[in-house]
């Protein structure tokens, strides 16, 4: 008797070591490449996942997070991984199309492995910078008399870390800055913070025309760059031999436009602003903005790749959709026409479009939000491209797309889903006494059963252990019924 019982002991002992025998998975390396980017641009990050359990078992989704300034265009990137990993082994898992909208040294908060939180990314601070560049002039006056003088001033707001050059040149005129250089650099700018440099021009016998340009470089690295660009003009006021000969315009006409789309093409009511440039120097941009309330759009940012003179840009707030475009297959809120010249589709290397849709046009029209989208006509249809939503005021939500060229677009969005059955009030509104845990204990209880009960090695170790728990008390039944039999 006592040594059943002293086996039976022996085996009770063992059961909690099977039992408890489970797989752990955490992320014990991440890295992002490159670590520097352009606004908008994508990159990559790779997680090493090691199981420090004591069995095998398999990870089935990663999902990495962004940490709470939401910079990435999306919420979250899930990776299907579905990979077994032994105990002690490691596995990569890579996070493909991730695409920093916001300026800034950014980081990560957590990266799901399953349901269980791992926070190495936020504990070892691992940050992507993403910068951006944005330059704005002034001058101290807007006109000025042959031979004398005017401030020009050019701002540039930092977007990440940062070294940026500030440049000025005469685009027509015949105006100079004399012997004044005509860059200035400040270095170890962070995001928000704001240079800028001031040159002194002496006025021709006509109107200036000048451009100023800031080109920002990834601090520490410098393995990015990003240029922006602004032009002015002054006129000369007296003593000049011509006026008005700066070549940089801006113009509206027509009247109409507007929110849900109405009549055909490039006739009819419409609305307009375009302007020119004279001269664009490779690898800067320019802004057109647009203050018209016809038009839906608030700017275009064209970033040029080649060097090109006398570009024009406009765009016009069309009735309705092109005539000879097909069918929009969802809620129209305006359709545009942005049109270039003197420029080829070669010369353009992107096309950033911000606009706004009024809240009243969404409630109107049961709009979803999520769904409301930039589209371009390209290859007879509609193509949606990469949109994203920015803030909203009172009356307006505000949106950022890129697009690769200009052509006819439209401000579209998907009706809402309107649920045509709803269940039956109960009569029983009472609602039970439930305790509810904290997501953490949650993640922790579920993260713990999910690896003892889907492990194979481990389901088999209980059912052995439950068998021969079994067979350890039947042997002891028959072993009290001899005993009594005697």
């Amino acid at each position: 008797m006592r040594r059943f019982i002293v086996v039976l002991l022996g085996v009770m002992l063992l059961i909690p070591a099977y039992v408890y025998a489970a797989a752990s998975f955490q992320v014990t390396a991440f890295s992002c490449n490159p670590n520097e980017v352009k606004v908008s641009d994508q990159f990559t990050c790779t997680a090493s996942v090691q199981n420090t359990g004591d069995a095998s078992g398999t990870l089935n989704t990663a999902t990495l997070y962004p940490d709470a300034d939401n910079w990435l265009q999306s919420s979250s990137y899930p990776v299907t991984v579905n990979t077994a990993i032994g105990s002690g082994a490691l596995t990569e898992v890579t996070f493909n199309g991730l695409r920093g909208t916001k300026a800034g040294d950014n980081g990560f908060s957590r990266i799901m492995l399953d349901d269980v939180t791992d926070t190495y990314v936020a504990d070892n601070s691992v940050n992507v910078n993403v910068i951006n560049v944005i330059v704005t002039d002034s001058k101290s006056a807007s006109s000025a008399a042959a031979s004398s003088t005017v401030d020009v001033t050019a701002q540039a707001t930092s977007g990440g870390n940062i070294d940026v050059v500030l440049s000025f040149s005469v685009t027509s005129g015949g105006c100079s800055i004399g012997n004044q250089a005509s860059s200035a650099t400040t270095n170890d700018m962070t995001d928000g913070q704001t240079a800028s440099h001031t040159w002194t021009v002496t006025m021709s016998t006509s109107t200036c025309s000048y451009s100023v340009s800031a080109q920002a470089t990834s601090n520490p690295s410098g393995t990015v760059s990003k240029t922006d660009s602004a032009s002015g003009s002054i006129t000369c006021s007296s003593g000049c031999t011509s006026s008005n000969e700066g070549t940089s315009s801006s113009s509206s006409s027509g009247s109409g436009g507007g929110g849900g789309g109405g009549g055909g093409g490039s006739g009819g009511n419409e609305s307009m602003k375009e302007q020119v440039w004279a001269e664009v120097l490779a690898g800067s941009t320019v802004t057109l903005t647009v203050s018209n309330s016809k038009i839906a759009v608030s700017s275009i940012v064209v970033s040029i790749k080649n060097a090109i003179k006398n570009f024009k840009l406009s765009v016009k707030a069309l009735d309705a959709k092109p005539i000879d475009a097909n069918e929009f297959d969802g809620v129209a809120y305006q359709y545009l026409q942005l049109s270039k010249e003197n420029a080829a589709d070669s010369d353009i290397e992107s096309v950033k479009i911000k606009f706004n849709v009024k809240k009243s046009w969404v409630e109107e029209n049961g709009v979803d939000l999520s769904s409301i989208v930039l589209y371009r006509y390209l290859n007879n249809q509609w193509e949606k491209i990469s949109t994203t939503a920015l803030d909203a005021d009172d009356n307006n939500l505000k949106f950022e797309a890129v697009s690769s060229g200009v052509g006819y677009f439209v401000i579209g969005a998907v009706k809402q889903v309107q649920q045509t059955e709803q269940q039956p009030a109960s009569s029983d509104t009472t609602t039970p006494n439930v305790e509810i845990e904290s997501d953490s204990d949650a993640q922790q209880k579920g993260g713990l059963v999910r690896k003892i009960f889907e492990n194979k090695s481990v389901n088999m170790a209980i059912i052995g252990a439950v068998v021969v728990f079994g067979l350890f008390i039947a042997g002891y039944l028959v072993y009290q019924r001899r005993n009594k039999g005697k």
